[in-house]
């Protein structure tokens, strides 16, 4: 062997590494398989749907929260809650939902839903708002029409309240077409003491809702980040728009791009960066050539573009080798920039193998040196045969991301048998057997690197001599 000292080195580097996930635990062990699992903005609160024990039967739904591990049922009445937005802290939290108003005139297993049936549906889920006041949870309806009240998304700031939510209305024939009579994107503000009037924030005449979610500030002012399609012909093209809302008043309206990407999913959150509250904008973007990116807007309390961060992260972190889904979000409590993160679910091909296991990675906005944004990072992992269905994060004191997750698990030694009639026929069709459950776990971001080559200097290789030895390494970490 020759007399040189790359060992010790190595094995210095390779002791800095540290794990970044920790261990995965059930919170519900046997979940309804959409239960929407969301926490409030200090994670005290964990939101979801619960099927009361009746998996026959979509009318039971009802939201549900755990509060240090005891259940409670938010409000026992309607035919069916779903799509849960939370916010607030545990003792200040409100939550929004849709809730069935009118019930099917069938619930027995297996009975054909009708057009009208659906249509009627839907034109009877109105928005339910609940408060927690003095530990108890108050549930009132803020709308009531004959439009579908869909998808709100909740912010609060001590007893002030917005809900954003998407208005729709359809009639029997253009029910599956998806050709709608009304798509407007609307919101209530809650002073304290009694809701507004229902304002348009957008009018779906101008393009078709993509979806929405929305921030608040300290001083009260929040901001709704859009979709909109507004696709001609065979063409694919949507933008995002945001308004900016103090109180009942809309004072801004913006279109935030303009372009033939296929811009979709806006997050939106409210951080200060140098003691000074920004909203940050984010969206997943495709190009014709079917490449993605994520395109990044900061704006002030004014709606003014202001900036700060590079617009989109293909320029930072080198896109083509961080495929970030387009279902990103970012983590709920952020109060500084520095604690803010983008989460994605992905999908690895375990070595040796054709498995694969599900993880969420995340990119953390960081100020070393510069406002920018880390490496991409896993935060958590699942075990094999388990798949992420959905996930809701938020940050502690410590820095450390919570998650929860809800996870199918598919057992490959089992079946289930399913039976599918179209009136005249049954088939059955199998399935790999499955359960859904609820986890949590925490991860963090932490400085790393790893080690692309080890290259000795063979052509400089002399007795009794060192031997120079050139190490490649990437950071995998949070600073630069």
């Amino acid at each position: 062997l020759l007399d040189s000292e790359p060992a010790p080195m190595l094995s210095f580097l390779f002791s800095m590494f540290s794990p970044r996930a920790r261990g995965m635990e059930k919170t519900i062990d046997g979940s309804y398989p959409n239960a929407n699992p969301v926490y409030n903005d200090d994670g005290k609160l964990l939101f979801y749907l619960d099927d009361m024990n009746n998996a026959t039967d979509a009318s039971v739904l009802r939201v549900a929260v755990l509060d240090e591990g005891n259940k409670t049922v938010i409000d026992d009445s309607g035919f069916g809650d779903m799509s849960i937005s939370a916010s607030g802290s545990h003792d200040n939290a409100t939550i929004a939902f849709v809730r069935f108003t009118n019930r099917l005139e069938t619930n027995e297993p297996g009975s054909t839903i009708t057009l009208a049936d659906q249509t009627r549906m839907m034109n009877g889920s109105e928005i339910f708002v609940g408060r927690k006041v003095n530990g108890s949870w108050s549930v009132e309806k803020i709308t009531d029409n004959f439009h579908a009240d869909l998808a709100p998304t909740v912010v609060t700031k001590d007893d002030k309240i917005y809900v954003a939510w998407r208005e729709s209305a359809v009639n029997n024939q253009d029910y599956l077409s998806g050709n709608k009579s009304v798509d407007n994107l609307v919101y209530k503000y809650f002073d304290g003491a009694s809701w507004s009037e229902k304002k348009i924030i957008h009018n779906g005449d101008n393009g078709s809702l993509k979806g929405h979610n929305i921030a608040i500030m300290d001083n009260g002012k929040a901001a709704v980040a859009f979709a909109v399609d507004i696709s001609e012909d065979s063409s694919i093209d949507q933008d995002v728009y945001y308004a900016v809302l103090n109180k009942d008043e809309i004072v801004r309206y913006v279109r935030a791009n303009s372009d033939s990407k296929y811009d979709e999913n806006p997050q939106i959150a409210s951080v200060t960066y140098e003691n000074t509250p920004y909203f940050v904008i984010a969206w997943h973007t495709l190009n014709q050539s079917l490449n993605s990116d994520v395109n990044i807007v900061t704006i002030d309390e004014n709606g003014d573009r202001i900036t700060l961060i590079p617009e989109n992260l293909s320029t930072t972190i080198g896109i083509d080798s961080v495929k970030i889904d387009s279902k990103f979000r970012f983590n709920k409590n952020a109060k500084t920039i520095e604690d803010l993160s983008i989460l994605w679910k992905e999908i690895e091909t375990l070595p040796d193998s054709i498995d694969t296991t599900n993880i969420v990675s995340g990119i953390r906005f960081t100020t070393e040196n510069a406002l920018k944004f880390s490496a991409r990072q896993e935060i958590a992992r699942m075990d094999a045969d388990t798949v992420i269905d959905d996930f809701d994060a938020y940050v502690d004191t410590n820095g450390n991301v919570q998650l929860t997750i809800l996870g199918t698990y598919y057992d490959k030694s089992k079946t289930e048998d399913h039976f599918l009639t179209d009136g005249a026929t049954i088939e059955n069709v199998k399935t790999l057997a499955s359960r859904t459950s609820i986890y949590k776990t925490s991860g963090s971001f932490i400085e790393d690197f790893s080690i692309l080559s080890v290259t000795p200097d063979y052509a400089v290789i002399a007795k009794n001599s060192n031997l120079p030895i050139m190490i490649a390494i990437k950071n995998e970490g949070t600073k630069t």
